[in-house]
This record gives structure tokens, sequence and C-alpha cells, in this order.
């Protein structure tokens, strides 16, 4: 007997939605100082990275759109919908910012995303890029399907602004030492966190942290400071305020917890910091790079 269900007509309207939207990851890199953060930010002075994407690809996915109609609605639809890996705050920049773009395009490529971008006048500058963009399914969520996330950040040790960070190799080797002690234990990042956590817990696991000086090929005389984190999930501000908390006990401070190794993280706690006031104010946003990220299920992967 034919069923009657309305759930049976509403699985094969969803089928129907999901068979006529495309999906594409679009790797992105952005110069940081550009822009006010990720997330629209009205009456900013500067842009946001999301808003200009939207502008950027809107003419385009709306042609295409108008090209192949879907059945009218009462209320019009968007063109497409952005989501994306990790929103970074005003100042960060990325060299591997991961974005899914949905749309109803039927006949969009993704060679079509990436033309489109580079050849704004923003991404004409640099100031902008796509870096890739290839097809994925309808599973891959660039948050939700994220099993981890790179970042570094990057202190020009030459400048004269940064003259307090012109580390010796004895600091250097000390930083190393107390960020590598953090590496594959997982620990409670809450006092190195900034306002309201959002999700169940402040547990995060970094599977790699170091710091070592890096040199410019094209620059030898160029030296920075360079600390890689690469963990399963970060907090808000996690990612600063760690660096300036472990610069500040490991090389200024010569805190005791830091100098006779093992080094200790009590109760499960990063460096046995439990409260927000043991930690120091995050480091300052420029020096921070969102690297890329990893994924579960995408229809192809990504590795860092």
């Amino acid at each position: 007997q034919k069923s009657l269900s309305p759930f049976s007509t509403q699985n094969k309207l969803r089928r129907k939605v999901l068979k006529e939207r495309k999906n594409f990851q679009v790797t992105v890199a952005y110069v940081g100082e550009n822009f006010c953060g990720w997330q629209i930010q009205p009456d900013h002075e500067k842009p946001s990275v999301q808003q200009l994407l939207i502008e950027i690809l809107d003419p385009l996915l709306k042609a295409k759109t108008a090209q192949n109609p879907r059945p009218a609605k009462k209320k019009p639809e968007k063109s497409f919908n952005i989501r994306v890996c990790g929103r970074t705050d005003a100042g960060v920049s990325a060299i591997g910012q991961i974005l899914r773009v949905r749309t109803f395009c039927r006949d969009v490529v993704a060679s079509d995303i990436e033309r489109k971008i580079n050849s704004h006048p923003v991404g004409a500058q640099g100031l902008i890029r796509c870096v890739n963009v290839e097809a994925v399914t309808e599973a891959f969520h660039p948050t939700f399907s994220a099993t981890c996330r790179a970042y570094a950040y990057i202190i020009d040790l030459g400048s004269k602004q940064t003259d307090t960070y012109d580390l010796s190799p004895e600091d250097v080797s000390k930083l190393d030492a107390a960020l590598r002690s953090l590496e594959g234990i997982e620990l409670d990042y809450f006092a190195f966190s900034f306002g309201k956590i959002k999700t169940a817990t402040s547990l995060c696991t970094l599977f790699r942290a170091r710091a070592f000086v890096a040199r410019s090929a094209g620059l030898p005389n160029k030296r920075a400071l360079c600390i890689e984190l690469v963990g399963n999930r970060f907090l808000r501000r996690m990612v600063r305020i760690l660096v300036s908390t472990t610069i500040r006990e490991a090389v200024w401070n010569s805190s005791s917890r830091f100098v006779s190794p093992p080094i200790s993280h009590e109760n499960g706690f990063p460096f046995g910091m439990s409260k927000r006031e043991e930690t120091d104010k995050p480091a300052p946003p420029l020096g921070l790079v969102f690297v890329g990220a990893a994924f579960s299920e995408k229809g192809s992967s990504e590795s860092l």
C-alpha cells in the first residue's frame, strides 16, 4: 500500500533540493590589516572578509541563477551562502582559510569562482587571493567537518617596535620546551580564552606546539620568531593569549614551573593556570596567521 505519510513527500522534496545544490570548498588567503575581521560588521570603516566575498561572488552567482531559474517562491532566495572554517579577528591574516560556497547555480564551475575573486581589484592588489576551489559533497561543512586547525604566530625580531622580543637562542629553546610540553595532552584552556564559552567544554588538545627562529630566503638578515600551533579546536583568542603567556612565563619571568623539567600541567590546566587573571593579555592580532585545516569528510581531503 502506498504511504500517505507527509514525511515521504518532505523527504522527496529534500532529495530534490540536495540534488540541485552545488557545493565548493574555496581556499583563500588575505592580509588581515586590510579587514575588520571575517564577520560582517556594519558601519565599520574597513570591510570584512565575508562582506567582500559576498560582493565579489554575488554578481556571478546571481547571473548564473537567472540563466537557470528555480520555481518561484514567496521569499526570494539568496544566490549562495558561505560558511567558514575559522572566524578571524581584525588584523589576523590567513594563508589557507577554508570556506564552503553553496549555490543553486547548476552550471557554475570551480574556475568561475577562482577567476572572479582573483580578477577583482582587491584580489588583483594581492590583499585577498583565491588559492584553490574544488567541488565537495553535501556533507562537507568547514566548521564541523574539521578535525584540526593550524595557526602560526610571527614576531619580527628585527624591527624597532619589537626590541623586547630580541630573544637569545636559549630563550627560544625555553619557549619551545614549554610549548612542546603541551603536545598530545587534553587540557582545559578556559584561562586562555576570552568571552563566554559557547561550547559544551573548554577542553582542547594541541597536536603540535613549537617555537623556532625563521629566516627569509630572500632577506638572510631578516629574522622572525615563529610559533606553530596545531590542535583539534581553539577557543576565542586562545592562540594569542597562549603566545603572550608562554613568552612571559618561560622567557621574561623564568617562572619556577618552567625551569625544572618536566613542565607540569596541574589538575589538567596548561601550566597549572585555571583562572583568566593568571594569564597575560592577548598578543597583538597582526602577528597571527590562520594556516589551514584538515577534514574528516568532504568528498576530497586536505592535509596539513
